[in-house]
């Protein structure tokens, strides 16, 4: 991770000191600080940035990210609103007020100004927060009523109806969202998101199908831990535990300091009665201490082991 960091931080100052005149190269350097949470180095690169491209958006928003994190928030809401000034007819502005007020917990200063941005081009993930917005400011009915009437002007915004899926999965309304991510699928069929989380709906409610659906997935998206997870655990549940441990060997292979998934490892392992594979990720998963939440089920996990082990 440090050394992915230098090395962007050196590449992006080598585009500085090559287009010295060119804002490029310091939004790109805001962008690694603010991953690593340097606000000030961060903010030095969004000033120069703007003072090389005044107005430019992306800047003004990696601006808006620095004073959220500091807590500023009226900082905050008067980057935003100068850019609803400068670009009364894009929904960027708006959209940012939207999300200062959501953080500040201002549901319905937040859906006033998102409903400001769904009227407007370049809206992006607006419906979805307005819908939270009102939602969380105790106005479910108006967000429902948003969401229908939003889908019968815009029914193939499979991005909304994505998220709609998710919300009545955390809601546990299963069948509404088996038919959200069914319509996802419908204007999308290669949606690896969609076919991941369908896939977890079937686990979960012990349906057929739901390797098929993983597989689809990974097919898609051959990379992605969470959907090789999701792969795996489809295989475990149809007993195939040889593919269940490869697939899980993968994704912890994509993301080898996840724990979630380095635990479910050892799960699959010991299914298999593989004991000594088994502890040998167990005991990682202790060496990494309070980074690792649910010691409690290593713990376990690792007593259970004790009378299988050679010599014991």
């Amino acid at each position: 991770r440090v050394g992915q960091t230098h090395q962007a931080v050196t590449a992006y100052g080598k585009i500085v000191s090559l287009q010295p005149r060119s804002a490029r190269g310091h939004v790109g350097l805001a962008d690694v600080y603010l991953q690593t949470n340097e606000l000030d180095l961060a903010q030095r690169s969004i000033n120069r940035a703007l003072e090389l491209s005044p107005g430019l958006a992306e800047a003004q928003g990696q601006a808006i990210a620095v004073a959220l994190r500091r807590k500023q928030f009226d900082t905050a809401l008067e980057i935003a609103r100068s850019m609803q000034g400068e670009r009364p007819a894009e929904a960027v502005g708006f959209a940012l007020e939207g999300e200062i007020e959501m953080q500040r917990g201002r549901w319905d200063a937040a859906a006033l100004a998102l409903r400001k941005a769904v009227e407007k081009p370049g809206r992006g993930a607006a419906p979805s927060k307005l819908f939270v917005a009102l939602a969380r400011g105790a106005k479910m009915p108006e967000a429902q009523a948003f969401a229908d009437q939003w889908l019968k002007l815009n029914p193939r915004d499979a991005s909304f109806l994505f998220f709609l899926g998710d919300n009545a999965l955390s809601l546990g309304d299963a069948d509404l969202a088996e038919k959200r991510y069914r319509q996802v699928l419908a204007i999308d069929p290669e949606n690896a998101l969609a076919l991941n989380n369908l896939a977890m709906l079937y686990l979960q409610q012990k349906k057929p199908g739901a390797t098929v659906l993983a597989e689809q997935a990974v097919r898609v998206a051959p990379n992605l831990p969470a959907l090789l997870d999701t792969l795996a655990a489809a295989y475990a549940g149809d007993a195939n535990m040889r593919k269940a441990i490869e697939v899980q060997q993968r994704a912890v292979a994509f993301a080898p300091g996840d724990g979630a998934l380095r635990l479910s490892l050892a799960r699959y392992h010991l299914e298999a009665g593989e004991s000594a594979l088994a502890k040998s990720e167990l005991d990682r998963l202790a060496q990494m201490g309070k980074r690792f939440t649910r010691q409690d089920e290593v713990a376990r996990l690792r007593q259970s082991l004790t009378p299988a082990l050679p010599g014991r």
